[in-house]
């Protein structure tokens, strides 16, 4: 069957449109909120830009990080010290999210399922030195371990 270049533009442009709706209802969303804020070419949705990394507490030698999972992380970009055991403490505070689990596949952690209001410790020592990943489970929204020697 032969198409018009019109033909062809509406079919793609229809095409996009279904694959957009799937990825919306995939996320739960209700909205267009996020087809609005645009996605990083990963597929990913990137937290709010900060200019900030989160330093963790220490506690009994340990690094400790609070993180609140709504539409995204927050903190989104944290520093760990490589060497020294550290516990991510997460907390999906929205059903209105994707988020409701998270995988650090660097450290080979996860899929770790986030019950609403419900704080999940995760623990693990950081061996590398790098800027690494954590992701939902989707793999659609992350956040940053900087992890310094």
């Amino acid at each position: 069957m032969a198409y018009s270049k019109n033909s062809r533009s509406r079919l793609t442009l229809h095409a996009l449109t279904g694959v957009l709706v799937l990825a919306l209802a995939a996320c739960g969303s209700d909205d267009m909120q996020g087809a609005t804020q645009g996605t990083p070419p990963t597929g990913r949705t990137e937290a709010a830009p900060t200019n900030s990394t989160t330093e963790p507490r220490m506690e009994d030698g340990v690094q400790i990080v609070e993180i609140t999972v709504g539409e995204v992380f927050e903190p989104n970009r944290i520093r760990l010290d490589a060497g020294t055991p550290a516990r991510l403490i997460f907390t999906r505070t929205t059903e209105d999210t994707c988020v409701k689990q998270v995988n650090v596949p660097t450290f080979e952690i996860g899929p770790i399922d986030l019950p609403l209001n419900e704080p999940i410790s995760v623990e693990f020592t950081p061996d590398e030195v790098g800027d690494f990943t954590f992701v939902c489970g989707m793999d659609m929204v992350s956040g940053s371990l900087v992890v310094q020697s």
